[in-house]
């Protein structure tokens, strides 16, 4: 069983597949370029990433938050909100024809694959109804309400660093790690299970944004002696359904 993952998700891969002239990404998942031929491995995409990985250095912290309101799954109705919140940007700033545009179905049904998971490889969407309803929640409110100077991939690093890492008074950030997290990563680092290249050292990084019931779920699969059930169960806890 191994933790390392073929992606660290920054939803700015997925957003580049919506540009100023598309309906939104394909059903099939593939958003390695936008209509605008933008790649979706640019500099915006590894400055999300390293937003993620900078909110995240506190999950061995013991002044992290452990009881954070809104750290449950975003689910089905905060993907289709975040959908929303994002065509909304799109059609504001006229980058889209609201009244013509599938964005939002097919931002939707992106969303919401099934199946979607850390593993699925760099093409496959995030398992976004697995992440902190807190988070996709404020992302999808802060890209709504940005302006239009920029790129969607532009924006999203934006309010991604926003909300991710820690202010410069020295305060915890907006989406800061709980306790789950935390003990996740420990049950991790200690299970009979682990692959030689497990990744344990990304462990609070990789799963920096899923919610607290996943996150639980995982601790308890770990605690299993049988591997073969325990990666089972460990998958399943981070796939979405």
């Amino acid at each position: 069983m191994s933790l390392r993952p073929a992606s660290l998700f920054p939803l700015v891969l997925a957003l580049l597949a919506c540009s100023a002239a598309s309906n939104g990404p394909s059903s099939s998942g593939n958003n390695e370029q936008d209509t605008a031929g933008e790649p979706a491995g640019d500099g915006d995409a590894g400055a999300s990433a390293d937003a993620e990985a900078g909110a995240v250095k506190a999950g061995g912290n013991p002044d992290a938050d452990t009881s954070q309101p809104g750290a449950g799954p975003a689910g089905k109705s905060g993907a289709a909100a975040f959908a929303a919140q994002i065509c909304e940007h799109e059609a504001q700033c006229d980058l889209i024809d609201a009244s013509a545009s599938t964005c939002q179905a097919d931002f939707e049904s992106y969303y919401e694959m099934a199946d979607a998971n850390p593993w699925a490889g760099p093409t496959s969407p995030p398992p976004l109804e697995l992440y902190r309803a807190d988070y996709v929640s404020a992302l999808g409110a802060c890209i709504a309400s940005a302006s239009c100077g920029g790129t969607l991939s532009m924006t999203e690093t934006a309010c991604n660093t926003s909300l991710l890492e820690a202010p410069s008074d020295g305060g915890a950030p907006t989406i800061a790690p709980t306790q789950a997290l935390s003990a996740f990563c420990a049950a991790f680092a200690a299970s009979t299970c682990l692959a030689g290249d497990s990744g344990v050292q990304d462990c609070a990084t990789t799963l920096a944004l899923y919610n607290d019931d996943a996150l639980n779920t995982g601790t308890a699969c770990l605690a299993g002696t049988d591997c073969p059930s325990v990666s089972t169960c460990f998958s399943a806890a981070f796939t979405q359904q």
